[in-house]
């Protein structure tokens, strides 16, 4: 049995590793192993759910907006608070700023370079380029200075975050696994620059707006101490307005690119077609089906016939058969419980073998992300939506259920960030009048200090859930299911692969050891953890093993 070893998958965050068994080219068998145990969960437990709004933040440096309104949320449903509209608008704000910073980190600087060969750029005229803006409706930019640096940076050998990114993978019929003209290429390139400088820009609304970024210093359970002035407003909408521009005529087309010139992508790693999401975005009537990205259950059979079901929180469980926790059977977020148990014989596949646990609604595993709220927003007839779905889907020639696949996932997050970006602006435009009239409030204090809550929200990743249950001001227990668990679930007890496990089998590995393909599966769903990939050949018996360094040194 041979074992083929990337550790960590890079253009990620945290620890995880997937391990493949190949037989015939194909993939026969997954498993995804969360490498990392945190325990917040207790750390929350015996604080205020003021602390634990911003403690929960630490779960992530990448989408800890989500954390604190989702831990904000448990808290006002435990107290019974209902936040101002001023305080609805400020944390729309600040979540929309952070939704467009990581779709577009993800688009270009994690996921991009699996399509995007800048090394090939070289072999390009910038009059090409220009061409290629033209094809595809583009922005165009200093091409001449792009292949300058270029050339000075690889001349020096020194790849950096280029490097170790298998560009010489070949496809199953023996050629190259980047598509991308040269031209292309370097159409790529400089927009994965730019997508750096912009990508900061919507990381720069949720500072103005949180004192800091990451880890905002104002929502908190009540609404937020945020409170906005006219030169404040100033500074948010002019970073709306170049977003606007820069993700419509800019991403959008780039998406469209990739899309068209890999073709393989559609069916690669596809689900099976359900879809959990919570909402995100509040609108005036704060129920989570009226969102502007609206809540629940979907399900998209083979012939395209779409089914959504409310979400009913009781119908969540998590199951720990394969997860280093202490065994017990499914449980309800609200009686969970986070009893680590590493086993004394370690990973073991037949027993336990990650970190993270297994949810399920009503017994099945669900996909997260924002293929989830598209199509939750799809199905509920969200116009503006169902215009950018519509439309994508006669340009491309795919069907609703062509989508679940890595074509599909990059389509409907890139969309995404068009629609809320649209509804940042909206949203200013209300606040504005708000704050005219006077009537902009921002803060509503707790009438109780017992109860419990859940806040169901979405961070960039997928359906967020956080629960805690407060006596006098004080948790007595509090637990979490991040949007990355959904994913990347382990095995139930009935056997059942979580969704990153299920869209890996039938993946094709030209090469064992640098099995391309699978990795853009796992980028598709952008995991927030690092990875490994292990991948096991049992015919031949080989062996191979490499590690890669996040900063690109082998």
């Amino acid at each position: 049995m041979a074992r083929s070893t990337v550790d960590p998958i890079t253009r990620i965050e945290g620890h995880l590793s997937i391990e493949m068994e190949v037989e015939d080219g194909k993939v026969t068998e997954a498993w995804s192993s969360g490498n990392l145990y945190r325990g917040l969960e207790h750390a929350l437990e015996g604080r205020s759910p003021y602390d634990a709004a911003l403690i929960s933040e630490r779960i992530c440096g990448v989408c800890p907006v989500s954390h604190v309104h989702a831990s904000s949320f448990a808290a006002e449903d435990a107290y019974g608070i209902q936040i101002p509209e001023g305080a609805r608008l400020i944390r729309n704000l600040a979540e929309g700023g952070q939704i467009l910073h990581s779709t577009i980190l993800w688009f270009y600087n994690l996921a991009g370079l699996d399509y995007i060969n800048p090394l090939n750029a070289l072999n390009a005229t910038a009059a090409d380029a220009y061409e290629a803006c033209k094809t595809y409706g583009t922005s165009a930019a200093d091409f001449e200075g792009m292949l300058a640096r270029l050339k000075k940076f690889a001349e020096n050998g020194q790849l950096s975050i280029f490097s170790g990114n298998w560009f010489d993978c070949k496809d199953a019929d023996g050629n190259s696994a980047f598509h991308l003209t040269p031209a292309e290429d370097l159409v790529g390139t400089v927009h994965y620059f730019e997508g750096i400088e912009n990508q900061a820009k919507a990381s720069q609304i949720c500072a103005m707006i949180g004192g800091k970024m990451p880890h905002i210093m104002t929502s908190m359970p009540g609404g937020t101490s945020f409170v906005p002035t006219a030169e404040k407003l100033d500074e948010i909408i002019y970073r709306i307005q170049e977003l606007k521009t820069w993700i419509n005529q800019t991403m959008i087309p780039d998406l469209y690119m990739i899309v068209s010139r890999y073709p393989n992508l559609v069916g690669m790693g596809k689900g099976d077609g359900h879809f959990v999401s919570f909402g995100v975005l509040d609108s005036k009537s704060r129920e989570i089906n009226e969102r502007y990205l609206p809540a629940g259950m979907v399900t998209v059979d083979e012939d395209g016939t779409l089914h959504i079901a409310n979400v009913d929180v009781d119908k969540i469980t998590e199951d720990t058969t394969h997860a280093y926790y202490e065994n017990h059977a499914p449980l309800n977020p609200k009686d969970g419980k986070t009893k680590p148990q590493w086993p004394k014989e370690g990973k073991d596949f037949s027993n336990k073998y990650t970190w993270c646990k297994a949810p399920r609604y009503d017994g099945q595993p669900y996909q997260a992300g924002g293929i989830a709220r598209m199509m939750a927003a799809y199905i509920r007839g969200v116009e503006p939506v169902v215009k950018l779905m519509d439309d994508a889907m006669a340009r491309t020639g795919l069907k609703i259920q062509d989508l679940d696949c890595v074509a599909g996932r990059l389509m409907t997050r890139a969309l995404e960030a068009s629609y809320v970006v649209d509804k940042m602006a909206d949203d200013v435009n209300e606040l504005i009048a708000l704050m005219k009239d006077g009537k902009a409030e921002y803060y509503t204090p707790a009438a109780t200090t017992t109860g419990q809550g859940v806040g169901l929200w979405e961070a960039p990743r997928g359906a967020l859930l956080h629960t805690e249950t407060v006596e006098n001001d004080v948790i007595t227990h509090y637990q979490e299911i991040i949007p990355s668990t959904w994913n990347l679930s382990p095995k139930d007890g009935k056997g059942v692969e979580g969704p990153l496990e299920h869209m890996l089998l039938g993946t094709t590995v030209t090469d064992i050891d640098k099995p391309l393909d699978a990795v853009r599966i796992v980028h598709s769903v952008d995991p927030c953890t690092a990875c490994a990939c292990h991948v096991t050949e049992p015919k031949t018996g080989r062996t191979f093993s490499v590690v890669t360094s996040p900063w690109g040194v082998e």
